[in-house]
């Protein structure tokens, strides 16, 4: 537990250049003194550009690329951080190890959400993840397909879309969340689920690919 905590308090030494970039790039300047977005020292500032919106003033109400719990001491790669677009922090954000953000669109994060190792979010529209969200490792959330495919007429048939996580969520570990995708409140996303579509039904479980309404009526426990 001693040398966990030496080891998160280094990363943070480490990587106070790139904490002051970031604060004092995109926060207002009283607001960024008081460096409410912590950066480790392994996330790659790969694109500065956008804007960002912190709910929070304290410091560290936002930690990015930070191990927070024990099972991913080392992800095994850099966080990414490129955005272009608009990312929103509530407060209290956690974002762990190997994380990449990728955002030409608006991406929206809400308070207390907690985000394990190597999450991939790529944004070309519109994310939204409700407070208090669950996301566990290896969790891709993508609104888009990367490439456009056109009609014979030149029109673009597969656009970003869309997608909300309700508040309260928890996506399991592999999961997929894909463009077009919107989960109601308290929605459990089981570990390697493919989900897309709009899902109604608050407190269900979601499993399979495509995924299915699996359980009505749970209430989510503690986790890692």
């Amino acid at each position: 537990m001693i040398l966990r905590e030496l080891g998160k308090g280094l990363d943070l030494l480490l990587g106070l250049p790139k904490t002051l970039v970031f604060n004092f790039r995109y926060l207002p300047f009283a607001q960024a003194c008081r460096l409410p977005v912590l950066v480790s020292r392994r996330v790659k500032l790969v694109n500065l550009g956008g804007s960002v919106t912190v709910a929070g003033n304290r410091f560290g109400s936002v930690r990015l690329g930070i191990e927070e719990v024990d099972v991913f001491p080392d992800a095994g790669k850099p966080s990414i951080w490129r955005v272009e677009g608009l990312v929103n922090f509530g407060d209290g954000v956690r974002m762990g190890p190997g994380i990449s953000i990728v955002c030409t669109g608006e991406l929206d994060i809400g308070d207390q959400v907690l985000m394990n190792a190597r999450v991939t979010i790529f944004c070309a529209k519109q994310v939204t993840i409700g407070r208090e969200t669950l996301i566990s490792w290896d969790v891709t959330i993508v609104d888009n397909d990367f490439h456009e495919l056109r009609d014979a007429n030149g029109t673009c048939i597969n656009p970003p879309a869309p997608i909300v996580i309700g508040e309260r969520g928890w996506i399991g570990f592999n999961a997929i969340i894909a463009k077009d995708t919107k989960l109601a409140p308290g929605t459990v996303i089981g570990a390697g689920a493919v989900v897309r579509g709009t899902f109604e039904q608050p407190d269900s479980v979601l499993t399979g690919n495509p995924a299915r309404l699996a359980r009505r009526g749970v209430v989510r426990g503690e986790g890692l």
